[in-house]
């Protein structure tokens, strides 16, 4: 009897520290945000300028480079993120997409994976 509530107050998830969870209580994994991913194909340039500052922020949020679901880049996806610097005048951004451009055309492919880590 004394055992059974030695345990008993050992087990209780009350006692742990915040944060802290029971082994047997499931993980839930955490679900990205929409703004994390690219939504190709981009907007004309009309819209893109009429709100540049939005769409730049929006853009520097991009957690990948590839649509939410895809995990290959292709060289259609680095042609429009290469078409979103070139309207927005992001000459370091276009630079690096230009080069990324050109790695994945010539059948360099890498991973949405690789990328970000």
């Amino acid at each position: 009897m004394l055992l059974k509530g030695f345990c008993a107050f050992f087990s209780s998830s009350s006692r742990r520290p915040d944060g802290v969870k029971a082994k047997d209580e499931e993980h839930q994994p955490i679900e990205p945000h929409s703004y994390e991913y690219p939504i190709f194909p981009p907007p004309p340039p009309q819209e893109i300028l009429t709100r540049r500052s939005q769409y730049i922020a929006k853009i520097r949020a991009r957690k990948y480079l590839v649509p939410e679901g895809e995990l290959i880049d292709t060289p259609l996806y680095a042609l429009y993120r290469l078409y979103d610097y070139l309207v927005e005048d992001h000459v370091m951004g276009y630079r690096n997409q230009l080069e990324y451009f050109l790695l994945v055309s010539l059948g360099t492919a890498v991973t949405a994976y690789e990328i970000n880590h």
